[in-house]
C-alpha cells in the first residue's frame, strides 16, 4: 500500500491485485438472499449456517470465520510456505485479507480527535481532505 500510495502521489498509474480465496459460492448466494430479507425473518437454519465453526469461549475464538466459512484461513500457511511454530499471528489468503473477517470502516478524522496533534484534520485524514464523504464504492468507480 505504501508503494502504491507513493506512486499515485507522483502521478503514476497503479494496478493493485488482491488475489485470494473467496467465500464459497453457496454461502455467497445465501448472504445475497438474506440481504434482501429483514433479519427478524431470517430462517433459523440459515442463521445457524453462518455460525458454523464458531466456538467462542471466554479465552477467545480460535479462528473467526466469515458467514460460517473458514475460507480466510484455509491453506494459507501451506501455500505460503511459512513456519509458524510459536507465532501468535496467522497468515490469510482471503480476497481482502482480514477485512473480510473483521470488517473495516473509513471514517473522517474529526478536529476534536486530533486537536492536540501536530497536524491539521485534513493532513491526518491521509488524503489531504480530498476524500471526505466518498465511499469505497465511489472510489472504485474513479469518481
Amino acid at each position: 500500500m505504501a508503494c502504491a500510495s507513493a506512486l499515485l502521489k507522483r502521478g503514476r498509474s497503479v494496478c493493485m491485485l488482491d488475489a485470494g480465496i473467496q467465500l464459497e459460492p453457496d454461502r455467497a448466494r445465501l448472504v445475497q438472499a438474506l440481504r434482501q430479507t429483514a433479519p427478524e425473518k431470517w430462517p433459523p437454519q440459515d442463521v445457524q449456517r453462518f455460525k458454523e465453526g464458531m466456538d467462542p469461549a471466554i479465552s477467545g475464538t480460535p479462528q473467526k470465520g466469515t458467514f460460517g466459512s473458514d475460507h480466510p484461513h484455509r491453506d494459507a500457511v501451506q501455500n505460503l510456505g511459512l513456519a509458524t511454530d510459536g507465532v501468535g499471528l496467522e497468515a490469510v489468503l482471503a480476497l481482502g485479507e482480514f477485512s473480510t473477517v473483521w470488517g473495516a470502516s473509513k471514517l473522517p478524522c474529526l478536529e476534536g480527535d486530533v486537536a492536540d496533534w501536530p497536524v491539521s484534520t485534513p493532513q491526518a485524514s491521509n488524503d489531504g481532505g480530498r476524500d471526505r464523504g466518498r465511499t469505497c464504492k465511489d472510489c472504485s468507480k474513479g469518481s
